[in-house]
């Protein structure tokens, strides 16, 4: 994990919270040793806005950032009532066990490198984001 919009993501997973502030999400980067300023930490959060995040700016000047993905999960692909064929889906279409599956030659998608997924995150601009880490924090929104 290289690149700092997964690091800001896997914070808020790692907490399994869904609003910080920018300070907090730089301090627990710097706590990890990995050196961050507030001024990137905002810059990243306001890429990935509003795909991932909504942002607000706090009587401090602080900024509170708050998982809201507008990119989501198809929950109707895997049992086949997806509109896709009449309509374009907007949603990614993924297996149930997207990160852990051990089914060899799994027939569901687990990547976001072709079709519909590659198109989706491509328009959200997510698709430097690690696959796993956005898949996870769209689950962490649901649940």
């Amino acid at each position: 994990m290289s690149n700092l919009s997964d690091k800001i993501i896997t914070v808020f997973l790692d907490k399994q919270v869904l609003i910080l502030k920018d300070t907090e999400i730089s301090f627990s980067l710097v706590a990890q040793g990995f050196q961050c300023y507030t001024d990137e930490v905002r810059q990243h959060a306001q890429s990935l806005s509003p795909a991932l995040f909504q942002l607000s700016i706090n009587k401090d000047k602080s900024m509170t950032i708050r998982v809201d993905p507008t990119i989501d999960i198809c929950g109707a692909f895997l049992s086949g009532r997806c509109h896709n064929t009449v309509k374009s889906c907007d949603k990614l279409h993924l297996c149930r066990e997207f990160g852990h599956c051990t089914i060899q030659n799994c027939r569901y998608p687990h990547d976001f490198n072709r079709g519909q997924n590659r198109n989706i995150v491509e328009q959200m601009n997510c698709q430097n984001i690690d696959s796993k880490l956005l898949v996870q924090l769209i689950r962490l929104k649901k649940s």
